[in-house]
Formats: structure tokens, sequence, C-alpha cells
């Protein structure tokens, strides 16, 4: 809850007592952020890098089935969803913790992909969130797409991971952020441009996939693609 703490002193004097933050404890499921970009990502209106370490001994291993010591993969959309919370926690979508929460829209259809699992001898996992929809319904809201890896290799893909913040909704947004203490520094530009407004994808976003990537995916070659 020590928006200063996590994101620098343009967070300072906002009028909130006790924000909505990400679970801490057991729940705990980010150890640090590497990456962050507001204009970034494969839709160029944000992405997000963030990484956890595994413990042979963690709670979500060793509770699972004595003969099957994995991470269960409604804790792996988690673990990606607390990652996506952090971008617009950063991003100034900020409310009381006792008015507001995050829910999933009810219309939008996630879907998961497992291709490979965390193990007790996994070391290390990475979230990599890309977004590709911010705006207002009129609570604020966002849908993004997620790769998790296990020490380098990709093991779940989500496409159209959603989120609403309820609770608060753009004018809420915006006059808390107007009614800081004085003395304040300025917003961050994501605020500035976030909450504003809602931001759409660069017209000049780059190839992900060439002919050579779809003819070898077509020819049963995934990996090459």
């Amino acid at each position: 809850g020590d928006l200063v703490g996590a994101f620098g002193e343009a967070f300072s004097g906002l009028p909130v007592t006790r924000p909505l933050t990400i679970p801490g404890e057991r729940m705990r499921l980010v150890h640090r952020v590497t990456e962050l970009d507001p204009e970034g990502g494969r839709y160029g209106i944000g992405s997000i890098v963030a990484e956890a370490d595994i413990q042979p001994d963690d709670w979500f291993l060793t509770c699972h089935f004595s003969d099957d010591q994995v991470m269960p993969g409604t804790l792996m959309y988690e673990c990606c969803l607390h990652t996506l919370r952090i971008f617009l926690l950063r991003m100034g979508w900020i409310a009381e913790a006792d008015r507001a929460t995050w829910q999933p829209i009810v219309d939008v259809k996630s879907r998961l992909r497992c291709r490979g699992q965390v193990l007790a001898s996994t070391k290390r996992v990475t979230y990599e969130i890309h977004l590709r929809e911010l705006g207002y319904r009129p609570e604020p809201y966002a849908i993004a797409d997620a790769l998790m890896y296990a020490d380098g290799k990709p093991v779940v893909e989500i496409r159209d991971m959603s989120v609403r913040l309820t609770g608060t909704d753009r004018q809420r947004l915006e006059e808390m952020w107007a009614n800081r203490s004085p003395g304040r520094k300025a917003a961050p530009a994501s605020v500035e441009s976030s909450v504003g407004g809602v931001r759409l994808p660069k017209p000049d976003s780059p190839i992900l996939y060439d002919k050579q990537s779809i003819l070898a995916f077509g020819s049963g070659k995934p990996s090459e693609a």
C-alpha cells in the first residue's frame, strides 16, 4: 500500500487512505518487475515483465497431489493477473480497498493453454504481459495477452485476460489525481495519457510473423514459427 515507495514521488499526496493493491503473504506471486513500458508490447499500448523465484517447498507445489507436485494452472493465471494489475496501478488506476475490487469482464472469454509445468526443480518463472485494450465501461478495464516462462521456456499462453476495476470510474480517477495535496510532483506520463483518454495501438506495429514463420506453422513446426 506504499504507493510512493513503489512508484515514486509522483504518487504522493493522493487522497487515498488504504489503496487497493495486489495480494501479499502466501499469495505474493511476483517478486520483481524487470520491464515496464507504457507504450510497449505487441500492440503499442503497454507491456510489463515480472519474475518470481521458485523454491522446492513452496506451498502451491507441496499442497498439490502427492504424485504430481506442480503449480496449478489457475495459480498460473493468477500470477499473470497480478503482473497486469501492477501495470495498471503504475498507470494511475488507484482506488480505496474497501470501495473497489478487481473482477473479470463478464462477456470476455479468456483462453489458457498449458504447454509445460512449473516443478520443484524450476528456479524462476517469468510473466510477460502485452496490453491489447484499455478503456472505461464505465469502470476502468483492460484486456491483455500473457506468456509465462519456466526457466526461460514458455509454458503457459493466455489470450484475452480481462480485468475491470469496479467501484470507480474515469471521472473519479480524474478527480482523485486532480485533488492531490499541494507540493506534489507531476503525475506520471502514463497517468496523464491513460486516465484522460483511451490510447490506441500504434499504426506501424512491426510484423510479428513473416511468410516463413507461417509456412513453418502450417507444416507442423510451431517452434520454428
